[in-house]
């Protein structure tokens, strides 16, 4: 649940630091899944971002970029489906139910 000064926090500013909500394991699995990709890709990681109308800027110099997440793994799933993310349901129709 959030507590009513985060909620007005978040109001207020946009964002709220929730502090860690992943646990280390969480991280390595990312971690792992992110340099699968970056490897299978190659010079490709990223393509679908140039294919987007609303998203036109070049790939920085010295940076790894990917793309479309969402689609690439379950393992990305925490970040839109966790349990503190979905309490700031108010701000975009929903409840503040968090344990964090």
């Amino acid at each position: 649940m959030l507590t009513q000064e985060e909620i007005e926090f978040l109001d207020t500013y946009g964002y709220l630091n929730l502090g860690q909500l992943l646990t280390p394991e969480q991280v390595n699995h990312i971690n792992d899944r992110l340099a699968q990709l970056m490897e299978s890709e190659g010079e490709e990681a990223g393509h679908e971002l140039a294919q987007s109308k609303y998203i036109r800027h070049p790939k920085e110099e010295g940076a790894d970029r990917l793309a479309d997440l969402v689609n690439k793994g379950q393992v990305f799933d925490v970040f839109y489906t966790h349990e503190c993310w979905q309490a700031s349901k108010p701000f975009w129709g929903g409840n503040t139910s968090c344990h964090h």
